[in-house]
């Protein structure tokens, strides 16, 4: 039985609930190294543990394997490693694998390396596992086979929401005038595809007067996302006469997207906001819907081209 490391100061535990992943993750920056780890994966020679290298731990819920995302002290990208595993499960707060010996490899181009078919059987051979066991760890790597060597989208875009929660660089500040270029194009990129279906095109010059209008009215309560020193979107929310808290816009841009941020940054608004009523609109043809959902937001009405959901204040719902 193997459980997550723990690097005291240098790490840290979170469990997740989304989607497309639950269980827990734990993130370690390795430290006080004396000696580096170098490592065959079946290909060549590779250093995984040294001095400020990374490590992503993940651990599914009733999961067969458990993986960890390997970084060197650049950042780079070393390897996914996949332990299959007997079984996953948490003690006293801290998840753990019961290691099955077979291992799997998916090098940062793709690439699948299986290692340590030799431990496997000769634990068979020992009477340490059973055919059984056997059978079950080469199930499990076809399962890995199928849902990440043959589709590395879904594990880039876990690796990346990892990422995102561990390496969280995301802040809001107040917008400005010199934001006001920034915004417009963000704000085109996320909704002309849905003004060009609801009312048959995107005139420019109509959208930069409703822009001017929009930003004007919103400014006091608008906010650029950064990445660093990095504009990467735009939010708007504002506390309304009668008390409850309306969410404006959530804007990405696209090579951002897909990494949580849009959702912890609606889930940071809902925390601030727990106490009010919150509503929300959205166009009919985008699937954030269910997300809001997920979220406790209820439907609340609807207008021509959007749907309108409220979510109850907490100690409204405690009732």
């Amino acid at each position: 039985r193997r459980f997550a490391y723990n690097l005291n100061d240098n790490y840290q535990l979170l469990k997740i609930d989304e989607p497309f992943f639950r269980g827990y993750a734990c993130f370690l920056k390795l430290q006080n190294i004396d000696n580096p780890l170098v490592v065959y994966n079946g290909k060549e020679n590779i250093c995984i543990r040294d001095n400020n290298y990374e490590w992503i731990e993940v651990y599914p819920e009733n999961g067969k394997s458990a993986i960890t995302i390997m970084y060197d002290d650049k950042g780079n990208l070393i390897e996914w490693y996949f332990d299959v595993s007997k079984k996953i499960g948490v003690e006293n707060g801290i998840p753990y694998e019961d290691d099955l010996y077979l291992d799997m490899i998916i090098t940062p181009n793709g690439e699948k390396i299986v290692i340590d078919e030799d431990e496997l059987l000769e634990a068979l051979q020992k009477g340490d596992i059973t055919q059984e066991d056997v059978n079950d760890a080469y199930n499990t790597l076809r399962e890995l086979e199928n849902k990440y060597v043959n589709n590395m989208s879904e594990l880039i875009k876990l690796t990346n929401y990892l990422l995102s929660r561990f390496k969280d660089t995301i802040q809001l500040v107040p917008y400005t005038e010199s934001d006001y270029e920034f915004v417009y194009e963000v704000k085109k990129n996320a909704y002309k595809k849905y003004v060009e279906e609801c009312w048959g095109s995107w005139v420019e010059e109509d959208q930069r007067k409703y822009f001017e209008k929009f930003i004007t009215t919103v400014k006091d309560n608008a906010f650029i996302i950064m990445d660093g020193d990095k504009k990467i979107g735009f939010y708007n929310g504002e506390v309304l006469e009668n008390g409850n808290y309306e969410i404006g816009n959530i804007c990405i841009i696209p090579e951002y997207q897909g990494k949580g941020i849009g959702t912890k940054i609606l889930k940071d608004k809902i925390e601030e906001n727990k106490d009010r009523d919150i509503k929300i609109q959205y166009f009919k043809q985008n699937p954030v819907g269910s997300l809001y959902a997920r979220l406790g937001f209820v439907p609340n009405g609807e207008t021509e081209f959007h749907y309108q959901m409220k979510k109850l204040r907490q100690n409204t719902l405690k009732k």
